[in-house]
């Protein structure tokens, strides 16, 4: 709540809303119940860890900005569920002693180890750069999965194990006489939940018994869930294996924030899916045009797949803005050379759509002019050579045709016209 109040007091700016919109929202309820709504996203990724990506910033996750939205139940059950968390832990006496003590037991693992692992990372208390990390959750699921294995072990033990040591024995006096035995021994609810007691153990004429079916029951459970879980270990680790399979993972789970679309358009262009590239970058450019990786990729990706007026358009109206920023604004040296090698980009796009027409005369001159405006310019460089193989290999062409028969030779001239127009 420290945070909240702060955060709605001082200044930000616009980027910082972009990229963290719950953190920073208008109003104290919309941030309260949006910064609340992320650690419920987070705990369903605990319990149910389908929605993986390697990227949830932006409008990732929408803000949820009254009690009307129907996540705000969710909330609600949440801060319920962290307010009975005092009273489990505070209270002794309870009908069924064995499901208090392991409700106790993984409340405490779950605060413990759960809950202030995670503060510092939660946007409770100060503010961090995003709105939802996966690498976050690393220790508070210790705390989550001791928690689970408390209940469970709750569920599978019948009886109360005798202390078996007089250590065991005075450690247990020593915890249930601290703060009045609030928690009742914690140590013996543990050893009751993991020590099956046996019947050699259980005093004269006492009907508890070990529940097999119950203990094959849970059995069975933990099989299926560390099956499930093992299984999505693999296909994450799968995903990191490249730069395509990890964004790719990331647009399917969540195509909504810019940063993933981008990054996920930029590996389709260099493995050549540039249909698809296409498709992603549109949206990219649309939203955010002073971004000139996305804008060269988009239309260097429109003229492979052929849409060389598309290609033309969007490359010159990049040049155009990256031309106006250097001769009307002042430039740091270091940002001054960034923007020459995005400008030699851009010339180079320009001389490779040139192509399109087979104007190469002109594709040469553009990609002299690119490694002029920048020496090192890899693009201009690369197809720049192209180019000159190219016409080499023309050359050859041309000569091999000259010294044909008049009569071959016209045939050959006109398949190459009919060629070119074909091209055009």
């Amino acid at each position: 709540m420290l945070y909240v109040w702060l955060a709605y007091k001082m200044p930000v700016s616009s980027s910082l809303i972009r990229w963290l919109p719950s953190g920073f929202a208008k109003g104290l309820t919309t941030r309260w119940l949006s910064v609340s709504w992320v650690w419920c996203t987070y705990l369903r990724t605990l319990l149910y860890p389908v929605d993986l990506s390697c990227d949830w910033s932006g409008k990732s996750i929408a803000l949820v900005k009254s009690f009307t939205d129907p996540r705000s139940v969710a909330v609600l059950v949440l801060w319920a569920s962290l307010g009975t968390a005092v009273p489990v832990l505070a209270f002794d006496g309870c009908r069924w002693p064995r499901a208090c003590r392991s409700a106790r037991l993984a409340t405490a693992c779950g605060l413990a180890f759960g809950i202030v692992p995670f503060f510092l990372s939660s946007n409770a208390a100060v503010t961090v750069g995003f709105m939802k990390a996966e690498r976050v959750m690393y220790l508070p699921a210790l705390g989550f999965c001791q928690a689970i294995v408390a209940l469970l072990m709750g569920l599978v033990g019948d009886c109360e194990a005798p202390v078996s040591s007089p250590h065991q024995k005075r450690l247990s006096e020593v915890l249930g006489d601290w703060k009045g035995n609030w928690l009742d021994s914690p140590y013996a609810g543990c050893h009751a939940a993991a020590v099956r007691a046996t019947p050699d153990k259980l005093p004269a004429g006492s009907n508890c018994q070990p529940s097999t079916l119950r203990s094959c029951l849970m059995a069975s459970v933990l099989v299926v869930l560390a099956s499930y879980y093992g299984q999505r270990c693999i296909e994450r680790n799968l995903d990191w294996s490249s730069g395509i399979r990890i964004w790719e993972s990331a647009y399917k789970v969540n195509p909504h924030t810019l940063h993933t679309r981008y990054n996920y358009g930029l590996e389709l262009h260099w493995v050549a899916r540039h249909h698809d590239s296409v498709n992603i970058l549109e949206s990219v450019v649309e939203e955010r045009p002073e971004d000139h990786s996305a804008r060269f990729a988009f239309g260097v990706s429109l003229f492979n797949i052929r849409r060389c007026m598309e290609a033309e358009e969007t490359v010159k109206n990049g040049l155009e803005d990256v031309e106006e920023n250097v001769k009307w604004k002042k430039l740091s040296p270091k940002k001054h050379k960034e923007m020459a090698h995005v400008r030699g980009n851009y010339i180079g796009a320009l001389g490779l759509i040139a192509t399109c027409k087979n104007d190469f005369s002109k594709a040469g001159k553009l990609f002299y002019r690119a490694i002029e405006v920048d020496p090192g310019n890899e693009f201009a460089i690369s197809h720049g050579n192209q180019l000159l193989e190219l016409a080499e290999k023309m050359r050859k062409q041309q000569e091999m045709i000259d010294a044909l028969p008049p009569a071959q030779k016209e045939m050959v001239e006109k398949q190459r016209a009919k060629q070119q127009q074909q091209l055009a």
